[in-house]
């Protein structure tokens, strides 16, 4: 008799986990939405989730937080530096990836170095109504707002003291987006333009 009931536990702890398992494996994410905290420095992530009750944060590979699913739906916000991938996980299925591209602004693309006796223009294709710096050296150099995809800007002599841009590099932000890597500038020297079309 004590043989059945071992039998008998056995057989249910067995099929608890195939039903725990077969849960998992059919867990979905859905409308997922991201956005970043400049103040917080965090990831914001929010969505809806069926046949899963935590789902588990991965970034760089790393368990950082586990979220509940309460009424279907999740939410969070995770502090995290550089510029990895976060997965939302459960059991040990991937249910989304999360790259740079969606909670970063993309990277500058520089179109234009023009060297003059004044100063070093630059051209940049971009996002709309971002805020671009420019930094030497990790000084800051001068910030602008865009208007439109398309932008230049002049920079003084006085302030970077050559046209070759040395050390100069530039990001772009938009609302709701964390900052772009930067950017190397490309210089030339004065009286000559150089047009970059990659």
């Amino acid at each position: 008799m004590m043989l059945g009931a071992a039998l008998l536990v056995a057989a249910t702890c067995f099929g608890a986990r195939n039903a725990n398992a077969a849960l998992i494996a059919s867990a979905q994410v859905s409308r997922v939405k991201t956005s970043y905290s400049a103040r917080k420095q965090a990831v914001v992530i929010h969505g809806h989730a069926t046949n899963v009750e935590q789902i588990k944060v991965m970034y760089r590979g790393k368990h950082v937080k586990t979220v509940a699913v309460k009424h279907g739906k999740f939410a969070l916000t995770q502090r995290f530096k550089g510029y990895g991938t976060f997965k939302l996980v459960a059991g040990t299925t991937t249910l989304k990836k999360i790259t740079a591209s969606t909670y970063a602004t993309p990277v500058l693309r520089q179109t234009l170095a023009a060297g003059t006796k004044t100063g070093l223009q630059l051209g940049f294709v971009g996002q709309k109504h971002a805020t671009v710096t420019i930094r030497q050296a990790g000084k800051l150099v001068k910030t602008y707002r865009t208007g439109h995809a398309k932008s230049q800007t002049r920079i003084p002599l006085k302030t970077i003291k050559r046209t070759d841009a040395k050390n100069l590099t530039a990001t772009q932000k938009v609302r709701g987006k964390k900052v772009s890597r930067p950017l190397k500038l490309k210089g030339t020297q004065i009286g000559f333009k150089l047009y970059i079309y990659s």
